[in-house]
This record gives C-alpha cells, structure tokens and sequence, in this order.
C-alpha cells in the first residue's frame, strides 16, 4: 500500500476508541468521512495516476429518447475528464450541466515526465490521443512513403513508426534587406499635378520635394524643397532582393573578372552591386566600384527556427482540430520552436 492509498471508511473504524465500535457510531464517523473520501479519490488518485479506462463520451446519450447521462457519471471528452451533474444528461461536455473533473485523463504521475524533446512528446502525443507509440528500432524508425521521412520501407534495424510521429524540418534562418535609396524619381512634368509633402521629382540633376501642391508649366522652385543630388555612383536598391543567409541562387557569387555598373553578386554571404564598371577584376569592398546591401540577418540572424512537422493518421486527426493539438504541444514545445500538423 501507498503513502497515498488511504481508505477514510477503515480508517474512522481504526481511530474510533474500541469500545466505541459500534455500527451506529462507525456509520455515521464513516458518513462524515464520505467527502475527504472524495477529495482524496479525485486529487490522489486519479489526478495523481489518471483516469484511462474512464468511459468515452457517448453521443447516442445526446439524443432523444435515450436515458441520457445520470448525475455523478464520470466521462471522457477530448481527452478531459467530466462528471455529470444532473440526471437525464443529454448535454455535451461542457455546458452548465457538466464540471470539469480532471483536466487530463491522463495523470499528473505521467504528464510530469512530458517534455518537448522529439521522442518523448512523440510517446506524449500518442498517449494523449490513445492510439499507438513503438519504441525505435536500432537504427531509428520507418516512415509512410507519403512523407519525407526516410527510410520508407521495412529494413533491418528500423522499427514501424509510432501513429503519431515527428520530423524535424531544416533549419531557416531568415534576413532582409536594409537598402540606401529604393527609387530615383522621375523627371519633373509640366501641367502635371505634384502634391504638398508627397511629390519628389529630379529636375537638372537636383531631387525636390514638393511643398506647395501645384500644376506649373514652368519649374519654380518656391514650390519644391531640394533634397541634393545623388551621389556620385549611386546604386537603386529596389530590385536588389537579399535572400536568407548563404543563399547564392539569387546573384552569382563574385569571380575574379571585370564587371559592369548595376551588375550583382554575392561576395562572402552579402549582395554587392557594381557602381562603375571595374578595370582589373577589383573585388567588393573597393568601394569605388562596389557597393555592399546591407542585410540584416546575413552574418547574425536574427531569427532561428527548429522547425518540425507532426504527422497524424488521417482518422485520429479528423476526431481533433489544430488548436487541441496546439493548446497540448505548446505546453511542451521548447520556446522559439515553431510547428505544423499533417496527415498521412
């Protein structure tokens, strides 16, 4: 017997005095007890150890003309545990006519040892959705082949996946562009209509901003505010789109040969545009012919996902939904992990 198996009906027979044993008393100290039973029944003993042999959610009793639930039977709906509170139950959990006897049918003995590492919250999963968790093999496990896990047939050292099961996707690390100018405006129009604080045109190589709205045939410059001229070798960073980090598949990397204005490569993991066309192969970093987009992310991203993909039979998830099956692996999923759901 346990530190926690008590049993009050024994036990107010042990504390009563000898000669007071008898049955009046002792059914009555026993009636008293009844309660702290209860409480002890519900809090050490099935949430401690669980509740998995709990009677499932019957929806015939939903229905008219069926006997319904009675007061005080205990059932399992999605993996919760309730009782109902009146007789001729015909509600489904929960609703006022139902109290929520356990959060888990599974007790907190178990879901203690629960964790996000890939094994144990596969052997989580599974015990939460009753279905089947299989040890691996000596080399690991096989997959369904409708999935990228591998190997997908029968081989010596692999053992059959458990119903529900992980696999890890590749790691992203994610970056963006931080560019100079995204645009040269246009050419300054006559009759065309330029709006205060919002218009930029270039007019004689000078860039102005519009101050006062207007449709002028002639340039005047009261309405414009200047912003300067370019400098000199100026790049347009609009077009030039950095990908994640190591990604050469966008601009080619840099080879040691000349190169012309606006022309792009990738130069140990950044994108450098040509500003002026080079004459003996000069390398990014001269920044008389190269100018470097500035990404963030590219040597320290700032972002770094261990993505996974949890796969469930076809008929297991159509009993469930996404936000059950999050609300259950968040709880155990390390922070910054993120994850999908599949089917197979």
């Amino acid at each position: 017997m346990g530190l926690f198996d008590i049993t009050y009906a024994t036990k107010a027979i042990e504390w009563l005095p000898v000669d007071k044993r008898n049955p009046a008393l002792t059914g009555f100290v026993q009636a008293l007890f009844t309660p702290v039973q209860w409480l002890r029944d519900k809090f050490l003993g099935d949430y401690r150890t669980g509740t998995t042999n709990t009677t499932p959610f019957n929806i015939i009793n939903t229905q008219t003309g069926s006997p319904g639930y009675a007061a005080g039977a205990v059932v399992k709906y999605k993996q919760v545990v309730y009782v109902s509170l009146i007789n001729a139950n015909h509600d489904y959990p929960p609703s006022p006519n139902w109290q929520q006897y356990l959060p888990s049918f599974l007790g907190v003995n178990e879901r203690v040892n629960f964790n996000g590492t890939k094994l144990v919250l596969e052997f989580a999963l599974n015990q939460y959705y009753q279905v089947n968790f299989r040890q691996p093999g000596l080399l690991g496990y096989y997959y369904p082949s409708n999935t990228p896990g591998t190997p997908n047939t029968a081989q010596t050292g692999y053992s059959t996946h458990s119903d529900i099961f992980i696999l890890n996707n590749a790691y992203q690390l994610v970056g963006f562009n931080v560019g100079t100018r995204d645009f040269i405006p246009a050419p300054w129009q006559a009759g065309v209509s330029y709006t205060a604080n919002l218009s930029k045109v270039m007019e004689a190589g000078i860039e102005y901003l519009c101050t006062t709205t207007n449709t002028d045939t002639v340039f005047n410059s009261a309405h414009w505010h200047s912003l300067g001229a370019p400098p000199a070798h100026y790049v347009i960073t609009a077009g030039i789109v950095t990908g994640d980090i190591s990604d050469n598949t966008d601009y080619p990397l840099w080879d040691n040969q000349n190169y012309t204005q606006n022309q792009a490569v990738v130069y140990e993991d950044f994108v450098y545009v040509c500003i002026q066309s080079t004459t003996v192969a000069q390398a990014p970093g001269d920044q008389d012919y190269w100018f470097k987009i500035d990404g963030i992310g590219y040597n320290n991203a700032f972002l770094l996902g261990d993505h996974f993909t949890i796969y469930f039979p076809t008929a297991v998830y159509a009993q469930t939904n996404d936000s059950e099956i999050n609300n259950f692996v968040n709880q155990l999923a390390y922070a910054g992990t993120q994850h999908t759901i599949a089917t197979y």
